[in-house]
């Protein structure tokens, strides 16, 4: 599995190269993304390349949040496409993990907590 790994000083940009999460993946998906988080504190999650969740990929996405969450960091997603975000709505993902419309509105959110936490 493809996954893009960006970091600079307060935050990890992660931009998965696959099209979908979904039984067939989200184990491996969830151990990539383990590896990161277990790395970094403060992580954005891209889903640019995303088009199609099933409930494995929400609950993929659920499991790396409360995994960061549990080690004191954050994951945010951003650019969702309109076909996921209207999975988020009807779960209220919002909620759980924070939803960013673009990639520079989660990456700042992402870096202001870093700066937070470190205090």
């Amino acid at each position: 599995m493809d996954i893009s790994v960006e970091t600079d000083k307060l935050a990890t940009l992660v931009v998965p190269q696959i099209p979908h999460i979904d039984e067939s993946n989200h184990d491996l998906f969830m151990e990539r993304l383990g590896e990161v988080l277990s790395k970094h504190h403060h992580v954005v999650l891209d889903l640019e390349s995303l088009n199609f969740l099933d409930s494995s990929g929400l609950g993929a996405l659920a499991y790396c949040y409360r995994f960061a969450t549990n080690r004191g960091g954050t994951v945010r997603l951003c650019n969702p496409s309109t076909e996921i975000q209207v999975a988020f709505d009807l779960i209220h993902m919002e909620r759980v993990v924070p939803i960013h419309e673009s990639r520079e509105a989660a990456m700042n959110a992402a870096q202001q907590a870093a700066i937070t936490s470190a205090r």
